[in-house]
């Protein structure tokens, strides 16, 4: 399970940094023409525990502390159970940032942070479906409409959907199959020799006990 949670990060968000095998991840992205980065903690206990998320440098934003920057009030947070995408919570707190650039906590002037978060031009929205200079567009996004766009934001089984026609996630899942097919296999041989052994040792357990009363016999 927790394996499983970490590849949905992998999978939902680009620029994905193993810190620490398991246990600590870095996803960066741009916000607002700066570079933001979460850094995704896992405890011992994930995922019956939620995971923490920290954002650097921090922004003042209703989902972050202020004091820590951890993000504390995000839907996917608050709302977390053991059922609940690592990836799909990351995807969405830097979504939020992406689409609405919050000031830095240490930057002078609320207005910049009120504006960027309540701008819903088409213009802004298609900004935000763009992907960033240099990079190609994996996942398809340019050629969709922004009524598909809003869909994907808000229907998850419709995203879902999306994600497993994508060619790499197909992919991956098919690799996934063929590896429990296998592990499956080896499963069973090691079964079947397992039986072999014990029958061979009753077989040997009996020939021992007929060898000592054929030897008592003759004594």
């Amino acid at each position: 399970m927790r394996r499983r949670q970490i590849d949905t990060l992998k999978i939902f968000n680009l620029n994905v940094q193993e810190v620490k095998e398991n246990e600590e991840y870095l996803v960066n992205f741009d916000s607002g023409g700066r570079e933001i980065v979460i850094n995704i903690i896992l405890g011992a206990g994930f995922p019956n525990e939620k995971p923490k998320l920290i954002v650097s440098p921090i922004l003042n934003h209703p989902w972050v502390n202020a004091n820590t920057g951890e993000v504390e009030n995000a839907p996917g947070i608050l709302n977390y159970t053991i059922h609940s995408d690592l990836g799909r919570i990351v995807q969405a707190v830097s979504r939020e940032f992406e689409k609405h650039p919050p000031a830095l906590l240490n930057e002078s002037g609320s207005n910049s942070h009120q504006n960027g978060s309540h701008s819903t031009t088409e213009q802004d929205k298609r900004n935000a479906a763009a992907s960033p200079s240099g990079e190609p567009d994996v996942f398809g996004l340019q050629a969709l409409t922004l009524e598909e766009l809003a869909r994907l934001n808000s229907d998850e089984d419709y995203l879902e959907g999306f994600i497993e026609k994508l060619g790499f996630v197909h992919n991956q899942s098919n690799e996934m199959e063929n590896l429990m097919g296998q592990i499956e296999t080896i499963a069973t041989e090691n079964l079947a020799k397992r039986q072999l052994i014990m029958d061979r040792r009753e077989k040997l357990e009996r020939m021992v006990l007929d060898f000592k009363e054929l030897g008592e016999k003759y004594d």
